[in-house]
């Protein structure tokens, strides 16, 4: 068991848990990870917020999922992307303020232990076609960068602005300028973040 709890509960929760050295063997409790992607690949199952690169993260690994939004976001959005994930059989959801309820231990146990369920929910998951997401978005950027280079290209032979054969080094430069697209990945605030 890997449980982040946030710097801020870190003392709180480990105070609460009161973990023998039996289970603390078993149960590691951090305030931060900055290691999310191979921990969750060596998770079988999570339990975690709702925000929208958490989710992509999830379903890209085909994890099942507890899903608990988290009850402030802005407009509640964080219920509307569990319910996505809720309805194909990704994941099951609690809302926060039930997270002392025995139907919250229940799902917990039945998600830990029950294999059926979390082959049911990896399979759901992968109806989201998350995986490999950054390639294909870089396949659509790219080929939208290449869509535009073509249409400045035959601007540029159109109107005569430099009517010079392709391979011209005046050609060479202008592609050159082209052909550099920049990625920069968002994380949300979150664990993700």
């Amino acid at each position: 068991m890997v449980h982040i709890t946030g710097p801020k509960e870190y003392e709180a929760t480990c105070a609460e848990l009161a973990l023998t050295d039996e289970e603390a063997s078993r149960w590691t409790v951090m305030p931060y990870q900055d290691r999310m992607a191979e921990t969750l690949r060596a998770a079988d199952c999570t339990i975690s917020r709702a925000g929208a690169t958490s989710l992509a993260e999830i379903s890209a690994l085909g994890l099942p999922a507890l899903l608990v939004p988290f009850p402030y976001a802005a407009e509640d959005h964080q219920t509307t992307n569990a319910r996505a994930y809720v309805e194909r059989g990704a994941a099951e959801m609690m809302a926060d303020s039930e997270l002392d309820s025995e139907e919250f231990a229940n799902k917990v146990l039945a998600l830990a232990t029950d294999a059926d369920l979390r082959n049911r929910m990896r399979a759901a998951a992968a109806t989201f076609e998350t995986e490999n997401a950054a390639a294909k978005l870089a396949d659509v950027v790219l080929m939208r960068r290449c869509v535009a280079r073509c249409d400045r290209i035959t601007d540029w032979l159109k109107y005569g602005a430099l009517m010079r054969p392709f391979g011209s080094r005046r050609h060479e430069q202008m592609t050159d300028n082209c052909k550099r697209v920049h990625f920069i990945g968002v994380g949300g605030v979150g664990m993700s973040g």
